[in-house]
């Protein structure tokens, strides 16, 4: 897959999730166009938004229908870079002048189009003023267009923020929900009703103490009296609850109270997590692992969701400070998802998925996901991919996890202005993957234990970065369980090179 090919995938996605394409009129968005049409002096405006294969206008003045064929739009243009893009005269522009938008109606002669750039630098469709007759913006009139172009993202990213909420809510897989003062619930998800059996409508006005089996029932509303007495303003417990089939549900239960100006408790908001795996787990091992899935990777996952919520309303050191707990949240869910991955490997054994797959293919997904932290760190990623059939048989899930973490740590471990350089070769027996740096390399002693489990290495991440010690032992267990062989070349100050040789 090429990469352009490739970043009009992520474009198309990008658009896609702000959940716009085909909606209603907004008054927000109709304000715009019709303050770009003032502004501007012309009888149409638009908000154009380009999907596969089309132009959707979410907003219009001055013009009746709703779309058109992508092939013919000039905003398909516009969206190609990121400054307004002037058609002066369409009639003596070679790229419009035989266009079926300019020699029928709506008869266009002059045509400017500001994109609509996300903050990943993805342009999802224009905000364009269309004139019939020839003519060219002022300075003023381009620096308003612009203006109201990042007004309507603004208004897109607002929408989407509210669209996460609203998923996050009904998706998440622990159960959410909204008590009134006398534990009545108000508003609950629907892992509510789906762990406990109950529709909505069943529960409203029913106490969340119904459903406390008898024995638990006191010690359980005990806990929180006495936490609400002493004006507390959130609790955890844990305690069993029993479902519309007669099941026992053991929940971990999070809730924070909100008092009124009398100090008394009003509602209560609660989050709480299905704990019936962990309780019945009889091998302490198992237990952990168990533990760490439930009570730690999901609370990571939902802060850095919010702390990308949480990005366009910030401001200065605001700014700063939520990167670092976004940067923090996604470290430590990636050291639990090793040790979950490490766990799972070791009681279960390994069996190769096998499959046929597009190596040429694979290469370039890979080279694509990585580009932006190698760019980031202004550090030069390149690769090849070398075979005559690209379609192989393998196990493409493992194969990928060895070159994620690879590339991970190459990446991580080089400084800016370095390359990195991931290459593949096939023969007829073989696959070779080569992972290249010119990082700090391996001391001789780092370089006998590279491979160990939880294993802390002299050199350090230079971006910041953190290492969980358990990416290179996982790409052993899985490169032995493929029946391949994996070497390290390194020199330390110079860098390194890792091969994986997997059999076809």
């Amino acid at each position: 897959m090429r990469s352009d090919e490739s970043l009009e995938e992520n474009r198309i996605s990008s658009l896609k999730s702000y959940q716009v394409l085909d909606t209603l009129n907004e008054e927000e968005y109709d304000t715009i166009t019709e303050l770009a049409s003032f502004i501007c002096k012309t009888p149409i405006s638009l908000i154009s938004l380009i999907d596969e294969n089309r132009q959707w206008f979410k907003s219009r003045v001055g013009l009746d229908i709703d779309e058109t064929k992508r092939d013919i739009a000039f905003c398909d243009h516009a969206i190609r870079g990121s400054e307004i893009l002037e058609i002066k005269d369409a009639l003596e522009d070679k790229r419009f002048k035989e266009n079926p938008l300019v020699v029928d109606e709506p008869n266009i002669r002059f045509y400017a189009g500001a994109p609509l750039i996300t903050r990943d630098g993805y342009s999802l469709g224009t905000l364009c003023v269309i004139d019939r007759v020839p003519r060219e913006l002022t300075l003023d009139q381009r620096n308003a267009l612009e203006r109201l172009a990042k007004q309507v993202m603004m208004f897109m990213e607002l929408k989407k923020m509210g669209h996460r909420y609203e998923t996050f809510f009904e998706s998440t897989s622990d159960l959410i929900y909204e008590l009134d003062r006398d534990g009545r619930y108000l508003h609950v998800n629907h892992t509510v009703e789906r762990l406990l059996g109950y529709s909505a409508d069943e529960l409203k006005d029913r106490t969340c103490w119904e459903f406390v089996p008898d024995e638990y029932r006191d010690d359980t509303k005990k806990h929180y009296l006495e936490k609400i007495k002493l004006g507390e303003k959130s609790s955890y417990h844990e305690f069993p609850v029993m479902s519309k089939d007669g099941n026992l549900i053991w929940l971990g239960q999070s809730v924070d109270y909100f008092f009124d100006e009398d100090g008394m408790a009003s509602r209560a908001y609660v989050i709480a997590k299905d704990m019936s795996e962990i309780k019945k787990a009889k091998d302490e091992k198992d237990q952990l692992v168990a533990m760490i899935a439930h009570d730690l990777k999901a609370p990571f996952n939902q802060i850095y969701s919010l702390s990308e919520l949480l990005k366009i309303n910030l401001e200065g050191d605001q700014i700063t400070f939520n990167d670092m707990i976004g940067k923090i949240s996604m470290d430590s869910r990636e050291m639990i998802d090793d040790l979950i991955y490490l766990k799972s490997y070791e009681s279960s054994g390994f069996t190769p998925e096998l499959s046929e797959f597009d190596l040429k293919q694979f290469h370039d997904v890979k080279m694509t996901r990585f580009a932006k932290s190698a760019r980031k760190k202004e550090i030069n990623l390149e690769g090849r991919c070398v075979s005559q059939n690209p379609l192989v048989k393998g196990d493409e899930k493992s194969v990928g996890r060895i070159v994620d973490n690879l590339l991970s740590n190459a990446i991580k471990f080089s400084p800016s202005g370095s390359k990195v350089d991931f290459s593949i070769d096939v023969t007829n027996e073989s696959i070779l993957m080569e992972v290249r740096d010119e990082g700090p390399g391996f001391s001789k002693s780092d370089k006998s234990k590279a491979f160990g489990k939880f294993q802390k290495l002299s050199a350090r991440p230079t971006g910041g970065e953190s290492s969980t010690g358990l990416g290179l032992s996982i790409v052993r267990m899985l490169v032995e369980g493929l029946q391949g062989k994996i070497d390290l070349e390194s020199e330390e100050g110079i860098g390194s090179k890792f091969t994986v040789t997997l059999p076809m």
